[in-house]
């Protein structure tokens, strides 16, 4: 045997190895899966609790590759980017579909919460859930169904009935918004919603926004209730009233409905939960009961968490505070200030600002707009006087006041004279206001009034 037979001999073994090895290699590496590529968020997104509880739905993220098909058996990692919540677990595997999924926890303050969803070996392949921690919060509300009022900025006017846009045929009652043009002291009036009155059943009673632009109507439609504007404009029942003969409302930071009626201040958290403070609670007869055309809340007291409820106790003439945590008192009401007969009575409307209380006072004999500062056992003046304007029809008659924080501007109607009254804190001026006749609106768009003056709601957009 030569040597290169006797060689190859036992190299031919060696080279036969040698191909199965590079074959399996081969095979290998032909059928190695793809590693995934693609992570997205299948649902839960855009959720709404109160902060520190679950949400109501689980957070589901979808896994797989460039070509679409799902991608089983990978490690899915949830964790809080901000808001300082808390996934549980944290760890997900996903399952034949492709599916990753957990419940979150939201953290304990109120605000934005953004959940990452991260392929576990691939930390720069994520997707983002984002949740709302919210100081109170109803689960039979969906977020989605209020309007959110746009652009910002001017009035709205709940009136009974308004010769706005009418064309004949019966009055149009419902919302008008207001657009003031301070240079020029004129005011474009729109329709903004509407309701025929008809027979009359439908009578308006107040109108108020919350800061995330909640929009609740009070009015009396053959029973008293609180209603909450759809996206279209039109509305749905949120909650009865006891009272048929008014009704006030304003609501918190948070969005909880407040009001006053005779029998004192209440609040609406949810759908038909109307409830009442014990510590506030009056029977409603004469010499024993509220002024339920004023009551105010604090916007910018402790914290977003507890507010403080001012309103009128007509069995003593004075005006008091309520501290309260969204649903429930903290304590007993507490007198501020001791108000005249005419203060008391005729309160027409309040607001908070920057720590003081102002109050719209309207009867034949005082007209202003009263400040009170609850602070040091509480004092009281006089910022305007309306009958500065005038005596009889001049000095007007006056409905409800609205405040628009950012200019520190006081609103308020002359239902009388059919004009925007705007009171600048600030300067300690008021202006008249007039609809813009040249856009071809009827000077009495902003109200018909009787002649004692018409019962409006008046509130500034968020």
């Amino acid at each position: 045997m030569g040597t290169w037979q006797k060689y190859a001999t036992w190299i031919r073994p060696l080279l036969t190895v040698a191909t199965i090895v590079l074959v399996g290699i081969s095979c290998e590496d032909s059928q190695s899966p793809e590693a995934p590529t693609r992570i997205a968020v299948e649902s839960g997104d855009n959720q709404f609790s109160r902060f520190g509880t679950p949400l109501p739905q689980p957070l589901v993220a979808r896994v797989g590759f460039t070509d679409g098909s799902v991608a089983p058996g990978v490690r899915v990692r949830f964790s809080a980017s901000e808001g300082a919540g808390s996934p549980s677990p944290e760890f997900v595997l996903t399952d034949s579909r492709g599916h990753a999924s957990t419940r979150f926890t939201l953290g304990n303050t109120p605000g934005t919460n953004v959940i990452r969803a991260e392929i576990a070996d691939d930390g720069g392949n994520f997707a983002e859930f984002t949740a709302t921690a919210s100081v109170f919060y109803c689960p039979e509300e969906d977020p989605t169904f209020v309007r959110k009022f746009t652009p910002q900025g001017g009035v709205i006017l709940f009136t009974r009935q308004s010769s706005l846009n009418t064309s004949g045929g019966l009055p149009i009652a419902g919302l008008v918004k207001i657009t003031p043009d301070f240079p020029r002291r004129a005011a474009a009036t729109a329709s903004f919603a509407k309701y025929e009155e008809g027979i009359g059943r439908i009578v308006a009673r107040d109108a108020a926004f919350s800061s995330a632009g909640d929009f609740f109507l009070a009015w009396a439609d053959v029973f008293p209730e609180v209603v909450k504007v759809r996206t279209n404009g039109t509305n749905a029942h949120f909650a009865s009233l006891e009272s048929f003969v008014n009704a006030e409302i304003t609501a918190s930071l948070a969005g909880v409905l407040f009001g006053c009626d005779e029998f004192g201040p209440f609040v609406v958290g949810c759908r038909d939960t109307l409830a009442r403070f014990p510590e506030a609670t009056y029977a409603g007869v004469p010499g024993n009961r509220t002024n339920n055309d004023a009551v105010a809340v604090d916007l910018e007291s402790r914290s977003p968490y507890f507010e403080d409820v001012y309103f009128v106790d007509l069995s003593d003439f004075t005006l008091r505070r309520l501290p309260v945590d969204s649903l429930a008192a903290e304590g007993s009401s507490v007198v501020v200030v001791g108000l005249t007969h005419d203060e008391a009575e005729g309160a027409k409307g309040m607001v908070c600002h920057e720590g003081m209380v102002y109050m719209l006072v309207d009867t034949d004999d005082t007209k202003e707009i009263l400040k009170v500062d609850p602070s040091g056992g509480g004092t009281k003046a006089v910022e305007y006087d309306f009958f500065s304007r005038g005596s009889g029809k001049d000095a007007g008659e006056q409905s409800d006041l609205a405040l628009h924080s950012g200019f520190s501007f006081l609103y308020t109607i002359d239902t009388l004279n059919d004009q925007l009254l705007v009171y600048d804190i600030a300067q300690r001026a008021l202006v008249e206001m007039f609809p813009d006749t040249s856009l071809g609106f009827d000077p009495e768009s902003i109200s018909e009034a009787s002649s004692s003056g018409e019962r409006v709601g008046l509130v500034v957009l968020p």
